[in-house]
């Protein structure tokens, strides 16, 4: 906000787009000067034009996949960011475990500030049966779920299936490519540019709230879970 001043007064630009981490100083100052505001992928409750996406919906259709995979036995990586979508993933996976009536208790979400993947990977092999399904909070941190896994020895998709969010690189580059939720980003910047452009020429319009559906691309990360417990069988024989 420092910059404000120099950079945002109404003599020098007609609108604002604000992405991600919005100060909430920011939208004061921007109603105060009678600038245009849309925010994009920042809080879905605000009272400005946003567009946002439904990352309950999209955390549902990542638990589904698995679960209709036959995964019963599902861990997710929680990274708590402060972001919106971290209490929407949580809730979707939630949900749907539910109502595929399978307990949430107990240490399937595992949710932590750092990003770091040892600790997560380390629970999820010392459980006994091991879980074969993990799902991981974005694809950064699902990278180096792939990686710690590796050095394990714990081969992705054979013994645990991994899927994450975002579907941006190096998702589909890695090995084995990541199964991921896609997110519009390239929407939601169409979006916003035509909102902001439709409140220039109407600043007295109503407000808008646009909510974006995700998608899930389906990869080489994820498997049928039978393929796990009968080679953990074979191996017992």
């Amino acid at each position: 906000m420092e910059d404000w001043d120099r950079l945002v007064l109404p003599e020098r630009v007609d609108a604002l787009v604000a992405v991600e981490a919005v100060d909430p100083e920011c939208v004061v100052r921007a109603e105060r000067a009678g600038l245009p505001l849309v925010t994009c992928n920042a809080d879905p409750s605000a009272e400005h034009d946003s567009v946002v996406f439904d990352d309950y919906q999209g955390a549902c259709l990542a638990t589904q996949h698995l679960l209709d995979l036959g995964h019963r036995d599902i861990r997710f990586w929680l990274v708590d960011s402060g972001h919106y979508s971290v209490e929407q993933r949580c809730r979707g996976f939630a949900d749907t475990m539910a109502r595929a009536g399978v307990d949430v208790g107990g240490e399937r979400v595992f949710r932590t500030e750092n990003t770091q993947a040892l600790p997560f990977v380390e629970r999820c092999l010392a459980c006994r049966p091991r879980p074969t399904g993990l799902l991981v909070y974005n694809h950064y941190q699902a990278v180096e779920v792939l990686k710690v896994l590796h050095g394990r020895g714990v081969r992705v998709p054979r013994e645990m299936s991994v899927v994450t969010f975002n579907d941006a690189y190096p998702c589909e580059h890695v090995i084995p490519p990541l199964t991921t939720v896609h997110l519009p980003f390239d929407r939601m910047g169409r979006i916003a540019a035509e909102m902001v452009f439709r409140k220039i020429d109407d600043r007295d319009s109503r407000c808008e709230r646009v909510v974006l559906p995700e998608r899930l691309v389906v990869r080489e990360s994820s498997a049928a879970a039978s393929a796990v417990r009968s080679e953990e069988a074979s191996d017992e024989e």
